[in-house]
């Protein structure tokens, strides 16, 4: 098995919901203290979704992926928690498989959350294509709980993604060259 390595996406996006947008959603294009945000909600309201597309993949073709791992940089710098984040990988704007939500709050300074593993497909039965595409990454977005006042909000540093895969067979070496 083979992997990527965790690749910094190379386009961040406010998706609207209908619910509170991110500013600044560029900025989850590297790990550098420029944070993309959103104001803290009303109690058990969502924000809007922040994609992460554009990862810059090159997995060889006919190679089969085994798990996906995401990684973002977060922190609540508000009075409320951020009681779920929600992650779901998408392809082409469209949202594909089974939803992580990890377990526990926002911390108030900026910390590493990684979801998914070497093995983990999220529910979804991603291609080499898929994964290679400029459209493919991931969404989040997250729910407030918690009594006014509000002040502050969720910041998110970074995104990055690492693909694990298998490559194709080439077949028997020994058979193609001839070799009895």
């Amino acid at each position: 098995m083979a992997s990527t390595g965790f690749k910094f996406a190379g386009t961040g996006a406010s998706v609207d919901t209908g619910a509170d947008p991110w500013t600044s959603p560029g900025n989850v294009t590297a790990d550098d203290n420029a944070n993309a945000s959103t104001p803290e909600g009303a109690a058990d309201a969502t924000s809007d979704t922040l994609r992460a597309t554009n990862f810059g993949f090159a997995v060889p073709a006919g190679a089969t992926i085994d798990g996906i791992e995401v990684r973002y940089r977060r922190f609540n710098d508000g009075s409320k928690t951020i009681a779920t984040t929600n992650l779901r990988l998408v392809k082409s704007g469209v949202s594909q498989g089974s939803a992580k939500t990890p377990a526990g709050n926002w911390e108030a300074t900026e910390t590493a959350n990684t979801q998914g593993g070497a093995a983990d497909l999220w529910g979804a039965t991603p291609t080499d294509t898929d994964v290679n595409a400029s459209g493919w990454g991931v969404d989040i977005w997250l729910l407030w709980d918690g009594a006014l006042p509000l002040s502050g909000g969720a910041k998110a540093d970074s995104v990055e993604m690492n693909v694990h895969y298998t490559e194709a067979s080439s077949g028997d070496l020994t058979m193609m060259m001839g070799v009895s």
